[in-house]
């Protein structure tokens, strides 16, 4: 390591992560790595790192292998609830929403929560797989998904004391118990919510129990017949799994409530009723509410403990986020990558890939913790709401020489062909300088 001595000036090349980088010595400062400047002067000047990383493959970009399936790149795409599914069926408003990202270049792409049971989805619009007729609509997404090159997931769930709601776009509250549509929900405890969603659940019974992680082995069992090749289990945001987890809903004295074993024997029940439907060449993840953001919720060092608990039983990966459970959580919503740290403690303590969720648009910073080893799949929702090629212009901003190779042939064609069309890198509409530019 060259000498930092006060007063000196100098310029290095080094080699970190494989890649090589620069620093600047500053004087009587410290050391700066070209990201951080790259960084700082980009949001400032309009730079990327795009003429360091020319030529070179970024940690976003390198492949990923998990059991028998191997993803493209880093990047998937979250699983969102479109309230868009009549009787629990996927339609052509899934097929193209899915299939768009999956043409986009990500890696994995994963359906929305599909409910269990009819009791088990969030509004009556919202997607299920109790029957074989939705497992059916299920698979066209799969097989599209599939001859695009990304990988086909969905993800299974029980929305518990926080489904029988409107959608969002009406205010996202309860139906009344009155209500033609409404259904009776069930929970852990008779506990309400609260807030818009002032209903109380029934207490599940033991047979309660029974049925729900049933259904959750015949949902995994019509996941697999449809052509599905990856397969995550809800347990956050409040929805069943999550609120038997957390102390803030579970007040059971039996054993399915207390302490950290108690309140876990649900989860790990349903998992391994799914791990034994789901076959053993396919991943299994599992969407864990790490947590509440709210005094008495569940903690970190609990889900660490969940996910060394479920690893030898065949957890693959952990999908981390909130665990929505209190409507009085303190999430700090702004804060850029706020649920990475918990991936990273999970990861390292846990032994277990992970992904993380929120606020992870910023290429760079994707690519960073990627990189440094503090994720291993970065998720992405509202970003490819907004942008389906979001993958094209993460492989831009970081310098991939060919970003357009990971499109379909019916795209890369053309865009390879034609260099011009590449105004603005192609993005004018995302890249925050064509913005500025724009409004002078």
């Amino acid at each position: 390591m060259p000498s930092k001595a006060k007063g000196s000036l100098g310029l290095e090349q080094v080699i970190t992560g494989g890649q090589l980088g620069i620093r600047l010595l500053v004087p009587q400062l410290y050391w700066l790595n070209f990201e951080q400047i790259a960084r700082f002067s980009g949001r400032m000047f309009g730079w990327t790192e795009r003429a360091w990383r020319a030529g070179t493959m970024s940690s976003l970009f390198s492949e990923l292998r998990v059991r028998d399936v191997t993803l493209r790149n880093r990047i998937a795409v979250s699983p969102m609830t479109q309230f868009s599914s009549p009787d629990g069926l996927v339609n052509d408003w899934h097929l193209v929403h899915l299939g768009s990202k999956a043409a986009g270049g990500a890696a994995l792409v994963v359906v929305e929560q599909a409910a269990v049971s009819p009791e088990g989805r969030m509004s009556t619009q919202c997607a299920g797989i109790w029957n074989d007729e939705q497992g059916e609509a299920l698979a066209r997404i799969a097989r599209f998904v599939s001859t695009v090159g990304a990988v086909p997931g969905i993800q299974l769930g029980h929305t518990g004391r926080r489904g029988c709601v409107e959608p969002p776009w009406k205010g996202g509250g309860h139906l009344p118990e009155d209500h033609p549509d409404a259904w009776e929900m069930i929970g852990p405890s008779a506990d309400a919510f609260g807030g818009v969603m002032p209903r109380i659940p029934r207490a599940m019974t033991h047979d309660d129990i029974a049925t729900v992680t049933r259904q959750y082995a015949e949902a995994a069992r019509r996941a697999r017949d449809a052509g599905f090749q990856w397969l995550e289990i809800h347990c956050a945001h409040g929805f069943l799994l999550s609120s038997f987890f957390s102390p803030l809903a579970n007040r059971r004295t039996d054993e399915y409530g207390g302490d950290f074993a108690g309140r876990s024997r649900l989860l790990v029940e349903v998992f391994e009723a799914v791990r034994s439907e789901w076959p053993e060449r396919l991943p299994l993840s599992m969407r864990f509410g790490v947590t509440e953001f709210a005094p008495g919720g569940q903690t970190i060092d609990e889900s660490v403990e969940l996910a060394r608990l479920l690893a030898p039983r065949g957890l693959d990966l952990v999908d981390v986020s909130f665990g929505g459970n209190s409507g009085r959580a303190q999430t700090p919503w702004d804060e850029e990558g706020f649920m990475v740290p918990a991936a990273q403690r999970i990861r390292k303590e846990a032994g277990v890939l992970t992904a993380a969720n929120w606020n992870l648009a910023d290429p760079v910073f994707a690519e960073s913790i990627v990189r440094e080893g503090q994720v291993d799949i970065v998720m992405l929702g509202r970003p490819m709401l907004a942008n389906p090629h979001w993958p094209v212009y993460a492989a831009m901003v970081l310098g991939e020489a060919r970003p357009y190779d990971m499109l379909p042939v019916q795209f890369k064609t053309w865009l390879n062909k034609y260099q011009r069309s590449r105004v603005n890198n192609g993005f004018g509409h995302v890249v925050a300088d064509a913005a500025s530019k724009a409004a002078e």
